[in-house]
């Protein structure tokens, strides 16, 4: 057991956009997401709210941001609530970080299903592409498995830079190719955009792209001395590429436009697997399990 006065003081974000039932313990900040054109006010932290008041945030552009509005509202304000808070960090109402208990059993039924999971795809070859996306299945919420696996994340994180979840595996793909379902040119942007004005971030992010390994849903835990340099390169990314789509007659308005909805966020993925891809072998790396909530 850590003594309280050397655990490492923890937000991660569970994003929201709906009403649900979210963990309570307190390394958890459930945050609305997109609330400035929400129609609902849900009873947590909002991210255009900073203790009530309007503050620094990009709530208004969810739709093409997605989870990452919540993101940058940490990056903007985290600090000024928690002041102390060593560790940032963003999942989702369904999808959380875990720890699975040492367990044999537990073990033998994880990689029973992993085993499974890639046989059924290696029978089935698929066209295209198939993701193999490793990760356990609790009931709900107050599943004790969820409960046990938070009161270890403050030993598993100590002492760590960055933390993510295992890489989903893209089959018979890249990455690069699996994104172009939100369209090729888009990527093709981003590419340009990388190579031109963040070229120390190239390698890397040829490195990701013509892989077959994505670090996905942008969930990622990271010491607050990183949080800026994450949030600066991947929010200057992202606002060039909206103002290159406008310049470049690509999209005329990114922002109200359908055919750019949730763009960023997808974007986003890509961006956060190019930070790690680069940090990871001189930083101090780990990645976590990952649980999805069945019942919500």
């Amino acid at each position: 057991m850590i003594e309280e006065l050397t655990k490492p003081k923890i937000k991660i974000m569970i994003c929201c956009h709906k009403k649900t039932d979210v963990c309570t313990d307190d390394i958890y900040l459930p945050i609305q997401v997109g609330h400035a054109m929400a129609t609902y006010d849900m009873d947590m932290q909002k991210d255009d709210k900073l203790d009530g008041n309007e503050c620094d945030n990009i709530s208004k552009y969810n739709n093409i941001y997605c989870e990452m509005t919540a993101m940058y509202w940490a990056w903007k304000n985290i600090r000024k609530v928690y002041k102390d808070v060593e560790y940032v960090g963003l999942c989702h109402y369904r999808r959380y970080f875990f720890i699975k208990n040492s367990r044999l059993k537990d073990y033998i039924k994880y990689f029973g299903r992993k085993i499974k999971s890639l046989v059924r795809i290696l029978i089935n070859k698929p066209n295209g592409f198939t993701i193999h996306d490793p990760q356990y299945y609790v009931e709900n919420t107050s599943d004790t498995k969820l409960s046990e696996s938070n009161k270890r994340i403050f030993k598993e994180i100590c002492g760590f830079d960055i933390i993510a979840t295992h890489p989903c595996m893209i089959i018979d793909s890249t990455v690069g190719s699996f994104f172009n379902i939100i369209g090729r040119v888009y990527i093709d942007l981003m590419t340009e955009i990388i190579d031109s004005e963040f070229m120390n971030y190239s390698k890397s992010y040829h490195q990701v792209i013509s892989g077959n390994k994505l670090y996905a849903a942008n969930m990622i835990i990271l010491k607050t001395e990183l949080l800026d340099e994450y949030c600066a390169f991947v929010f200057e990314v992202l606002d060039k590429h909206i103002r290159y789509t406008k310049e470049k007659g690509i999209c005329a308005n990114p922002e109200t436009e359908g055919t750019y909805s949730r763009i960023s966020g997808y974007l986003a993925e890509i961006l956060t697997c190019t930070y790690i891809n680069y940090h990871k072998d001189a930083c101090k790396f780990k990645e976590l399990d990952k649980c999805f909530i069945k019942n919500l």
